[in-house]
């Protein structure tokens, strides 16, 4: 997905995130369970399980954490 993104928008650099923000668990997940992940070419992924309640604050914890690991990336810097 964040390889797509990247080659869509013909960018160097791809973010992609999912997740499950609720109200309920899905597809085996539990709520609160993100995936985020960059492309440069090469692909890093990171996968948290975010422990706040409401939708919302999942929502923006999941952007920071996309946010994050784009930015990691970007600075050569450990994607973990």
């Amino acid at each position: 997905m964040a390889r797509g993104a990247a080659q869509c928008c013909r960018a160097d650099v791809g973010l992609a995130v999912v997740g499950v923000a609720g109200p309920d668990p899905h597809g085996g997940a539990d709520i609160g369970t993100t995936i985020a992940a960059v492309w440069d070419g090469g692909e890093h992924v990171r996968r948290r399980v975010l422990a706040t309640a409401e939708r919302v604050e999942l929502q923006r914890a999941a952007a920071s954490m996309a946010i994050d690991l784009a930015r990691r990336v970007v600075a050569g810097g450990r994607a973990q």
